[in-house]
C-alpha cells in the first residue's frame, strides 16, 4: 500500500501545479492522508487538497515539512528530511541494521535526501543497542544463570546524567527464547529460573545509576519472578527445601510459603533506586489471556502443563501480595536521573482498574505493594518475563510501555520535529501491532505534527482503515509475498504469526522503491 500513482516519482516532483506527499496537509487535523470524504474502503492514502500546490523550491530553502527544521547549508533544494525509525526485523537484522539498510536503499534513489537513522525497540530485543546509539554510554559485560542455568554473557548499558545517571538492563539477554532449544522449551517453563535477571538487575544497581530500566517482553521461562527474588536476598521456607525452592522453577511454587522476611529483604537490595519497567507484552500474570494461557499455545509447552503453571503460580502469587501488602511501600527517588522527560502514562493507568497515576507518569510516586488493588497477578503487563513484570511490580517498580519509554529516551519526538517524512516498520504489522508497537508509537508522534508515515513490515495484516487511525499513509512489505506468490517459511514472533526473513539487502531494496515514490 502506498500513494497513488499519480503522486510518484513523476509526477510528486517538486514543481508549480504538483503537489509533493510529503506537504500534504490533511483537513481538519487529520493525519495525512485521512480524507472523511472517503467512504469507499476508509480512510484513503495521501491525495492532493484542492486548491494546495508545492511551488519550486529554490536552492538552500528549508525542509516543508511543518516543525521541519533549516537545512544545512550546501543541501540540494529538492532535498525531503526523512526520519527512518524501525523496530527490529526477524533473525539478525537488529533495528539499528534496519535502519542502516534502509537509509542505503533510501540514498540509492533519493542522493539529495537528508536521513536520519534513528532505530527503535519496544523495550525487549534490542533495548540497549538501540539506547546506545542514540545517548552513547558504558556497556557493563557480565556473565550470569540463563534460563536453565548455564552461564551466558550479558551486559548493562550505563548512561551517565543527573542523580548517577540511568541503566538499562535487557531481559531478553537471559530470558530469551533464543536461549533454549526447542526440545528443551517445557523444561524452561517448569524448572527455568529468572535468577540471571536478577543478578543483571543488582549489577545494574551497583553501577550507581539512580534510575535502572528494566526492558521486559516474553520470556521462556515462567516462574513469576521467583529465582529473581531469591537473588535479591529473599528465601523461601517450604519444608526441607528453604534454600532451593524459589529457583526450582514454576511447577515447585505450589508449595511456597512467605513471611515478610521474603519481601523485605528483596525490596531493600533495590534501594532507593527508582526501578522503571519498559514493558514489550502487556498480557498479565494470570487468566484466561494471561502469559499462562499464551505458553499453552507454545506446542513444546501445552495446555496441561500450563494449566499446572496456572495453579502453582495462582498460590505462590497470593502468597506474596499478601505478604506484601504487610510492609510499608517503597518510596524511591521520582527524580529521573538521566534529565529526560518522562514518557507517557504508565501501562497500569491505561488497564482496567488502574489507580493513583498521573495523567504524565510525571508526579506520582512508585506505588508499593499497600497501593497496589488486589490481585496484581491479573493486571495487564505483570506476565512479562514470566512473571518477573508481576515481582518487580510487587516491590514497587513502576510500568510504561517499552516503545513510549524508548521514544523518550531517544529524543524521538524532537527528530520527528525536524523531518517531512517518517519511516518506521517492523516484523508483523498486524491488530496487535496498532496499540503499544514501535510503529503505533512512531505513527502517533508524527500525526501530531501532520507528517505522513510509511510502514514497512515482513507482513501487514491490517487494512487502510485500521493504519490510518495511527498516523500510518501507506505500508509495504518486505517483499510482496502475495503478488509474487511466495510462501512465507515459518518463524516465531510476538504475535504468532510465521514471517519470512528479511535481510539487510531485501530491506535496502524496498527502502530504495519507497524513496522513488515518496521523495523527490
Amino acid at each position: 500500500m502506498g500513494v497513488p500513482p499519480g503522486l510518484g516519482s513523476r509526477a510528486g516532483r517538486h514543481r508549480r501545479g504538483r503537489v509533493h506527499p510529503v506537504h500534504l496537509r490533511a483537513p481538519g487535523g487529520l493525519p495525512a492522508g485521512q480524507d472523511p470524504r472517503d467512504r469507499r474502503g476508509g480512510p484513503g492514502l495521501a491525495r492532493p487538497q484542492r486548491g494546495r500546490v508545492c511551488p519550486p523550491r529554490r536552492a538552500g530553502e528549508g525542509g516543508a515539512g511543518r516543525g521541519a527544521a533549516a537545512r544545512p547549508a550546501g543541501q540540494a533544494g529538492l532535498s525531503v528530511h526523512v526520519l527512518l525509525a524501525p523496530d527490529r526485523f526477524s533473525g539478525t537484522l537488529t533495528a539499528v541494521a534496519a535502519a542502516r539498510a534502509l537509509a542505503r536503499g533510501w540514498r540509492e534513489s533519493a542522493a539529495d535526501d537528508v536521513v536520519s537513522e534513528v532505530p527503535m525497540s519496544d523495550g525487549a530485543a534490542g533495548l540497549l543497542d538501540v539506547v546506545a546509539a542514540a545517548r552513547g554510554g558504558t556497556l557493563v559485560p557480565v556473565t550470569v544463570p540463563g534460563p536453565l542455568g548455564v552461564a551466558v554473557p550479558a551486559a548493562v548499558l550505563h548512561v551517565p546524567g543527573p542523580g548517577g545517571g540511568t541503566a538499562y538492563v535487557e531481559a531478553d539477554q537471559v530470558l530469551g527464547a533464543h536461549l533454549v532449544a526447542a526440545a528443551d522449551r517445557r523444561r524452561a517453563a517448569t524448572a527455568g529460573t529468572s535468577a540471571g535477571l536478577g543478578e543483571l538487575l543488582l549489577a545494574a544497581v551497583g553501577s550507581g545509576a539512580g534510575r535502572v530500566v528494566v526492558g521486559l517482553g516474553p520470556g521462556v521461562v515462567h516462574d513469576a519472578g521467583a529465582g529473581l527474588l531469591a537473588v535479591l536476598g529473599g528465601t523461601a521456607a517450604a519444608g526441607d527445601r528453604r534454600d532451593d525452592l524459589l529457583e526450582a522453577g514454576g511447577l515447585a511454587l505450589a508449595d511456597l510459603r512467605v513471611d515478610d522476611v521474603l519481601l523485605a529483604a528483596a525490596r531493600d537490595a533495590l534501594g532507593t533506586v527508582d526501578v522503571v519497567l519498559a514493558l514489550a507484552d502487556d498480557a498479565p500474570l494470570l487468566g484466561l489471556h494471561g502469559a499462562g494461557a499464551i505458553l499453552g499455545q507454545d506446542p513444546g509447552v501445552g495446555p496441561a502443563v500450563a494449566q499446572e503453571l496456572e495453579r502453582a503460580l495462582g498460590h505462590a502469587t497470593t502468597e506474596l501480595e499478601r505478604t506484601a501488602a504487610r510492609l510499608v511501600p517503597r518510596r524511591p527517588s521520582l527524580a529521573l536521573a538521566d534529565g529526560a522527560a518522562r514518557p507517557g502514562p504508565p501501562v497500569a493507568a491505561r488497564s482496567p482498574g488502574a489507580q493513583g497515576h498521573s495523567a504524565g507518569g510525571a508526579t506520582g510516586h512508585a506505588h508499593g505493594a499497600a497501593a497496589e488493588p488486589a490481585r496484581l497477578a491479573r493486571r495487564s503487563g505483570t506476565g512479562a518475563g514470566g512473571g518477573a513484570a508481576f515481582l518487580l511490580r510487587l516491590l514497587g517498580a513502576r510500568a510504561l510501555a517499552g516503545a513510549e519509554l524508548v521514544a523518550d529516551a531517544v529524543d524521538l519526538a524532537g527528530h520527528v520535529a525536524r523531518a517531512d517524512l517518517v519511516v518506521t516498520g517492523g516484523r508483523v504489522l498486524d491488530a496487535a501491532a496498532l496499540t503499544e508497537s514501535v510503529p503505533a508509537t512512531v505513527g502517533r508522534l508524527a500525526m501530531a505534527r501532520g507528517l505522513p508515515v510509511v510502514a514497512v513490515a515482513e507482513e501487514v495484516h491490517t487494512s487502510r482503515r485500521e493504519v490510518a487511525q495511527i498516523g500510518i499513509s501507506g505500508t509495504y512489505e518486505v517483499v510482496e509475498r502475495r503478488r509474487a506468490g511466495v510462501a512465507a517459511p515459518a518463524g516465531e514472533t510476538g504475535t504468532g504469526h510465521p514471517v519470512a526473513p528479511a535481510p539487510a539487502e531485501l530491506l535496502a531494496a524496498r527502502g530504495s522503491r519507497i524513496a522513488r515514490t515518496w521523495s523527490s
